[in-house]
């Protein structure tokens, strides 16, 4: 118990780099950390089974539909203005990922902002769960996608593509600069996708993915 009560101390003194994963776990189960603690130790800690345990707990309170408070923390999280930590950073935004899978649809302004990180991961893991809001219709993550459409990284590009084939199937037509970027990637499969979306475009009298493809075929 002295233990408990001294690991208890630190953290509400907020000594974030002195919690052990074992320490933190025994406060979890008894309920005798804070969510704000909770929250700070996230943003500072480096040890990742300490950020998974958090992670994975933030995604059960996250799931409550009625919670947004933690989803907002997590939101934030993914920005570099706020989080530093590029560890925290990452479990925070494939936290965002998997909510959005599960289907929230509150997490693309992280999402977002993950897919703009300086760590290719982080900006798979965004654009892993901005595909899942593509899916589900969600237009106002259309300019992180163009953006994303012209990423250094081959696996990042594809996965912007893709999100935006999804939407070209539908119609929409502010896809075409993203798949334009697409269609001149280095990256077979995404030149393909990118293609793909342009075609469906054209079928639906888009005038200027006719015209590109058909400057294409010249």
């Amino acid at each position: 118990m002295f233990m408990t009560l001294k690991l208890a101390k630190r953290l509400q003194e907020r000594q974030a780099s002195k919690v052990t994963f074992k320490g933190l776990n025994i406060l979890m189960n008894e309920r005798r950390v804070s969510p704000k603690v909770l929250r700070e130790i996230f943003i500072r800690a480096t040890d990742l089974k300490i950020l998974g345990l958090l992670a994975v707990d933030f995604h059960m309170i996250a799931m409550k539909k009625e919670n947004v408070e933690i989803v907002g923390f997590l939101n934030r999280c993914a920005s570099q203005k706020f989080n530093s930590n590029e560890h925290s950073r990452a479990f925070a935004i494939a936290t965002l990922r998997d909510l959005a899978k599960n289907g929230r649809r509150d997490v693309w302004k992280g999402l977002l902002l993950g897919s703009r990180d300086l760590i290719a991961k982080n900006r798979r893991f965004a654009l892993e769960g901005l595909k899942h809001l593509a899916e589900k219709g969600e237009t106002q993550i259309m300019s992180g996608l163009i953006k994303a459409s012209s990423d250094k990284d081959a696996s990042c590009q594809e996965l912007a593509v893709h999100s935006l084939l999804i939407f070209a199937i539908k119609g929409n037509a502010e896809t075409l600069p993203g798949l334009i970027n697409g269609a001149h990637s280095s990256e077979l499969e995404t030149r393909i996708l990118a293609l793909q979306g342009l075609t469906d475009l054209a079928v639906k009298g888009n005038k200027q993915a006719i015209k590109y493809l058909e400057e294409e075929k010249k």
